[in-house]
Order: structure tokens, then sequence, then C-alpha cells
């Protein structure tokens, strides 16, 4: 009888210590809680007084050429082989930022009605 009256105080010795332990740990994240949100309030008040300066537009790139001709008749002859033509670059020359942000969005393609035909149920019904 003495081990199991023992036992039985060392459980409720241990129930106890486990309820401060947890008392105490509550306490510790409602204090860490409110920490937090005092900072995040300062942050959102020194934030909000950092003005934003407007981003500046993108300056074009200077052409790699002085004009119609782009240098050497070598350089001339590896742009073409490439595929960089006079056309091309005309064509670049004309794309800016609000080339991409005007660019129309193609709709979801639409789902078809007509059933598919699965061939595994074919061929299992087979």
């Amino acid at each position: 009888m003495g081990a199991a009256r023992l036992s039985q105080e060392l459980v409720s010795e241990m129930a106890k210590k486990s309820r401060e332990i947890a008392a105490e740990a509550t306490k510790k994240a409602d204090l860490l809680y409110s920490e937090a949100l005092r900072a995040a309030g300062q942050i959102k008040t020194l934030a909000s007084d950092i003005p934003i300066p407007p981003i500046p537009p993108i300056p074009p790139i200077p052409s790699i050429s002085a004009g119609s001709g782009s240098g050497s008749p070598a350089a001339d002859d590896e742009l073409k082989q490439f595929g960089v033509t006079e056309e091309l670059r005309e064509f670049v020359k004309g794309i800016t930022i609000s080339t991409f942000r005007d660019f129309p969005m193609e709709d979801e393609p639409e789902i078809s009605e007509v059933p598919t035909v699965s061939n595994v149920r074919q061929d299992l019904s087979e």
C-alpha cells in the first residue's frame, strides 16, 4: 500500500508542476504577443512616415549601331546569322513598357462540351 500511495503523491505533484509550467508558458506567450503587437504598431507608424518615391521611367537602351550601318561587315553577318535584321531592330525600338501593360490577355480556353471517350473504360468493359 505504501508504494501505491507514494505513486499517487508523485502523480499529484507532477500534475501540479505541469499546471504551473503551463500557466507560466501562457503568461510568457501573452507577453510576447503584446510586445509583437506593439512593435508591429511602431513599424506601421514608422513606415507611414517614409515617403515612397515614384518609380522613374526606364530610359531607352542606346542603339549598338550608330545609324543604318552596324559597323564592321563581320558584325552585320553575325547578326544576320542570328536573325537580327533591320526590320527586327526597328520593331524592337518601338517596344516600350506600355506595350506590355496594354497587351491583351487571352481568356482561358473554353472547355469542350463534347464528352471525351475514355480508352480505359472501353478496355475494361471489353
